[in-house]
């Protein structure tokens, strides 16, 4: 869970930490405001530790949400060009998640961004067969044999010192 200061630039770095640690498969939930004292610290000294426990419990919001909190704040959703720029950066992030999650979230880009479904299902799909190729062409790759393997540890030893080439020549 991450806890914010109430400012957009904070916001605007912890949207970024949290989509580098959704891209690690890490469930990343956001804890965006804190009624009227800037961040956790203050809020604890003016509430109070259950306050904060019930504040953080009702408050605390998906990573994926929290993307459409910075957009918003930000006024980034207001032209066609930046929904569609949000619209493939967040088909992108959907497309890694369970079937269930997708569901639930190409319904929110279609409520909040006025895109069809068939569009968002389609960019989703195509994301999700870019992912599909590049595993299938990792799984193409060859595992060198001990002979290569051998022939690369030397060569490297060549590279990095004179001596090793007056050894293996």
């Amino acid at each position: 869970i991450l806890t914010l200061d109430a400012d957009d630039l904070r916001n605007i770095n912890a949207n970024k930490l949290a989509n580098e640690l959704m891209d690690l498969d890490v469930k990343v939930s956001v804890v965006p405001s804190y009624k009227d004292v800037k961040d956790i610290d203050e809020y604890l000294v003016k509430y109070g530790d259950l306050s904060l426990v019930e504040h953080l419990a009702n408050s605390t919001m998906s990573a994926f949400d929290f993307n459409f909190y910075v957009a918003s704040k930000l006024n980034e959703l207001e032209n066609n060009e930046n929904k569609k720029k949000f619209l493939k950066k967040m088909c992108q992030k959907i497309a890694k998640m369970s079937p269930e999650d997708i569901d639930l979230y190409s319904n929110k880009l279609h409520k909040e961004l006025g895109f069809s479904l068939t569009t968002i299902n389609s960019l989703i799909n195509n994301y999700k067969q870019d992912d599909e190729t590049v595993i299938n062409n990792v799984k193409k790759y060859k595992k060198l044999t001990k002979y290569q393997d051998l022939q690369l540890r030397v060569l490297s030893q060549m590279l990095d010192s004179p001596e090793a080439i007056a050894i293996f020549t």
